[in-house]
């Protein structure tokens, strides 16, 4: 679970500066491993990966453009929604916390992506290391995810206030580090049909 929650948020996250962001971001992802054979068996699939990330008003949805697999946050549902390699799709409530943030750090000012320049946001979890870099010129409100505990998305939200443009991930106990930067950012209206739900296709309870 542990890497599902970090592919879940390697992605983990705009109409105007002074409003919520909405728009689409590409991710090129990146991952590296000092064990034999997650560099075979997944990190080759991770590499140099494009991954389409939209946000309107709090929903969210990423997806790989080589293949059918996607992951749709509705917000006024609190539901995770998963389509998987094998067609399925499955859902969750996101009100509870699957990990334990257990230090906080805040750098200033420390990389620049696309012309912002991002703070870094550091947590130390039970789980590994993560690393965000954000702006502030990006902002999203919060409050939206009071109720999205899955993946500390409110505790990271609430200090971040901004969709990051570039997250690293560190399990140190599968010796794995996944990069996510963003390459591109559009700022754009998202049409609401993106977060749609098929209805030909069974949708069942539970983790992916």
């Amino acid at each position: 679970m542990k890497l599902k929650f970090a592919i879940f948020f390697l992605l983990l996250f705009v109409k105007s500066f002074s409003q919520n962001f909405e728009g689409e971001i590409v991710y090129k992802n990146v991952c590296k491993s000092n064990k034999p054979d997650w560099k075979i068996e997944y990190c080759q699939l991770i590499t140099d990966s494009i991954q389409n990330f939209y946000y309107k008003n709090g929903s969210y949805k990423y997806s790989h453009p080589k293949n059918e697999n996607w992951t749709i946050f509705k917000q006024k549902e609190n539901k995770i929604y998963t389509k998987t390699k094998k067609g399925k799709i499955f859902w969750k409530y996101t009100n509870s916390y699957n990990d334990s943030i257990v230090n906080v750090t805040i750098n200033k000012k420390v990389l620049n992506i696309l012309g912002y320049d991002c703070d870094e946001l550091i947590l130390e979890t039970i789980s590994g290391i993560q690393k965000y870099y954000y702006n502030s010129k990006l902002s999203i409100n919060p409050e939206l995810y009071k109720n999205h505990k899955y993946g500390n998305l409110y505790s990271i939200t609430l200090i971040t206030k901004s969709i990051p443009l570039k997250t690293i991930f560190i399990i140190e106990s599968q010796g794995l580090v996944l990069e996510s930067t963003a390459i591109k950012l559009d700022i754009d209206i998202i049409d609401k049909k993106i977060f749609l739900i098929p209805k030909n296709i069974e949708i069942e309870d539970g983790n992916f």
